[in-house]
């Protein structure tokens, strides 16, 4: 059976903490963490308002017993 995560956060480094809770929390269930895809996303605005979204999709697999 294969699912997926998403984590969401506005820099990398929480990003990067958030994938670790993620994968730490699946992991304690017996699942193998497949592969990550991640997604940056800017966004512009007026007045100096830019912002990068982040985005990372983990993929887990859990094997049938």
């Amino acid at each position: 059976m294969t699912f997926t995560r998403v984590v969401y956060a506005e820099n990398t480094y929480d990003l990067e903490e958030e994938m670790n809770k993620v994968i730490s929390n699946e992991t304690k269930n017996a699942v193998t963490l497949k592969d990550i895809k991640f997604n940056s996303v800017f966004q512009g605005g007026s007045f100096g308002s830019e912002k990068i979204f982040n985005t990372a999709i983990l993929i887990f697999e859990k094997k049938k017993i």
